[in-house]
């Protein structure tokens, strides 16, 4: 933008300055979420249990993540455990009774993950957005 401008290319030069802070933002959003997505991955994995009995595939190696891509360049993070093992992610981390009417506790390991995960990209959101116009 240079220093002075006519009125008539005001709007246009207030435009270009919106649009330009605008994509600086949702790169700035996608690469944060790219980072964290990919912090919770590797923790999940860290933490989730191992059942050294199973045969074929252990559920830690299940975990992964996966990117949607949204009507505007804005993308969606999910993490998944793929299956057939994903039946027990939620039973794993919440709990679950036995047959014989015993429960077994969760050990939380996506959840307390997950909390310490979108703690950091908070965060990180907040100072990419007050840095986006720099």
């Amino acid at each position: 933008m240079s220093g002075s401008i006519d009125i008539s290319d005001l709007t246009d030069e207030i435009e270009d300055v919106l649009l330009s802070y605008s994509k600086n933002i949702t790169e700035a959003l996608n690469e944060e979420g790219e980072k964290s997505i990919k912090e919770l991955v590797k923790r999940t994995k860290k933490d989730a249990p191992e059942n050294k009995n199973s045969k074929g595939k252990h559920y830690k190696k299940q975990i992964g993540y996966s990117v949607e891509q949204g009507s505007t360049a804005n993308k969606t993070y999910i993490m998944h455990v793929k299956g057939p093992k994903y039946r027990l992610a939620h039973l794993l981390n919440d709990g679950h009774l036995t047959r014989n009417g015993k429960r077994v506790p969760g050990d939380e390991h996506i959840t307390k993950n997950a909390e310490a995960v979108l703690a950091q990209y908070e965060e990180s959101v907040k100072e990419a957005i007050e840095h986006a116009g720099y």
